[in-house]
């Protein structure tokens, strides 16, 4: 019978059958804990799935990832991926498992769960449950308990995926788990230091009266603190110095400033002579904006597979050379995303500077499409732009408002790793076909490791494709931009022309069947 007068349900009764798998000369603290463990664990699983499990086989996996747990002892964390079989488990799955135990934290659910769809294989059920638990000093469990009511809590993971994994499969996978793990836990640990180093970021805005303007000093202090307000998850964060040396600029991360994923200390890293860098690169310490906000190489490992966001602060001398940067690496957060891009601080300074260049009164119409094209860009291509690019981009899309035109725009990364491509088409002539179609093409022609996409809808029938082209080992490859923008051209209108044919054949077969 349920406990506690619950309401009979599957779970419940899945349970109860459990229980008597339970051998009879178990002592009363292990019952008490295999009972506890199979409760939260149950209450996991989809009750659609609860008919197709076979309750022998159910127990065996409870009983064995308990063991499991219970192993993990003192460790930081403790990570298995393997082939359950009868003869060893007690049960069988179609593909590999994955299991790992580790304190409870935020992002672990999502971060692991992006490591094991990064390996190729699909999952067929993912179990998260939080236990609360007591160890005695050698890390054996003594006792589980309510999560809710626990001061110490630990998540337990379950994925059962769809094929079975090679040793070496298993291998790569148990490694990028741990990898992903360590990361989570050092962002976790150093999260209100990296909170602080922001403070000290803000001093350094506000310190830079000699080389920047009021306004954008203001600017940048007002971005830094929106970011405290829940807009950013922080990462990681290192301070970089710029010294000389026998009449030549190195750069060297200072010793002992790295927090959360740029926090580990590997060899020691030797001064990098600002000559050996790449001039993209070099442009970044002899002028530019006050902060550098931008994308990395480098995909998070924590909280969601995305490319992380980059937002440096310089810290320069009367001369204007950089002497110091303070860099942090994170990623935005979906209330960042959702926020009104006129209204973020940074972004609002643009589109004031964008009006005002372009002459625009406040309640025309040129005023409204602009400021609702401005804010239909994806936040991060807006965050990368210049002004000045910004402004050209969105003057010709005010004129492509207009008409129905297929429109093509190609603007480089700074840092020479990526091209952002924009191509308005309108809205009848958009499919995915077209878009998949479009992406090979870009990706092909700028030599493209991978390419991310973004779709936004105008009001006036458009549609819009942002695509973000990534080499990831060098510059995007120099192409003839009026020949591209004319296969662009070709590709939109073969789709146009699909489309009538496939209109003029079923006209033709309504005619001949009537």
């Amino acid at each position: 019978m349920p406990q506690n007068g619950a309401p009979e349900t599957a779970a419940n009764g899945l349970l109860e059958r459990l229980l008597t798998f339970i051998p009879s000369d178990t002592s009363p603290e292990q019952r008490a804990m295999i009972e506890a463990f199979a409760a939260t664990y149950i209450r996991r699983i989809p009750e659609t799935d609860i008919p197709d499990l076979p309750p022998e086989q159910l127990y065996a996996e409870i009983e064995d990832l308990l063991r499991f747990v219970d192993a993990r002892g003192t460790r930081d964390q403790a990570v298995r991926v393997f082939k359950p079989t009868l003869e060893d488990c007690g049960y069988t799955t179609v593909g590999s498992v994955v299991q790992l135990v580790v304190d409870d934290m935020p992002f672990l659910v999502d971060s692991v769960a992006n490591v094991v769809i990064r390996s190729g294989a699909g999952i067929e059920r993912h179990l998260h449950p939080l236990i609360g638990t007591s160890r005695d000093p050698d890390g054996s469990l003594v006792a589980i308990a309510s999560a809710r009511t626990s001061p110490t809590t630990e998540s337990v993971q379950h994925f059962e995926l769809d094929r079975e994994l090679s040793s070496e499969e298993e291998a790569e996978l148990a490694d990028a788990i741990e990898g992903t793990l360590n990361d989570v836990l050092v962002s976790v640990r150093d999260f209100d230091a990296m909170r602080a180093a922001v403070s000290e970021m803000i001093a350094v805005a506000k310190a830079s009266v000699v080389q920047y303007g009021f306004e954008e000093i203001e600017e940048t202090v007002d971005f830094l603190e929106w970011l405290l307000d829940d807009n950013f998850v922080f990462l990681g964060y290192k301070v970089y110095d710029i010294g000389e040396d026998d009449g030549e600029l190195h750069i060297q991360s200072r010793k002992g400033s790295g927090l959360g994923i740029l926090s580990r200390n590997g060899p020691a890293l030797k001064p990098i002579p600002i000559s050996d860098l790449p001039n993209y690169v070099t442009d970044r310490y002899f002028g530019g904006d006050l902060v550098v906000i931008t994308k990395t190489n480098r995909h998070a490992t924590v909280h969601r597979d995305a490319r992380m966001d980059y937002i440096g602060v310089r810290q320069t001398n009367e001369e204007g050379r950089t002497e110091t940067e303070f860099r942090m690496v994170g990623l935005f957060t979906s209330k960042a995303y959702m926020a009104t891009a006129s209204e973020i601080p940074v972004l609002r300074r643009k589109l004031a500077r964008i009006l005002d260049e372009q002459d625009l009164i406040e309640g025309s119409h040129d005023y409204k499409t602009l400021v609702q094209l401005f804010e239909s860009f994806p936040k991060d291509d807006l965050f990368a732009m210049s002004v000045d690019d910004l402004s050209d981009t969105l003057s010709h899309l005010v004129e492509a408002e207009e008409s129905e035109h297929v429109r093509m725009f190609v603007r480089r990364d700074s840092l020479k790793r990526s091209v952002s491509v924009l191509v308005t088409v309108p809205r009848d002539r958009f499919n995915a076909s077209l878009r998949q179609q479009l992406q090979q093409l870009f990706k092909d022609s700028f030599g493209g490791k991978s390419i991310d996409y973004r779709l936004s809808l105008g009001e006036s029938g458009d549609a819009r494709i942002h695509f973000s082209v990534w080499t990831e080992g060098g510059p995007p490859v120099e192409v003839d931009l009026a020949e591209l923008e004319a296969k662009v051209h070709a590709l939109a209108r073969n789709w146009e022309d699909r489309v009538i044919d496939a209109l003029i054949d079923v006209v033709g077969e309504s005619e001949a069947n009537r």
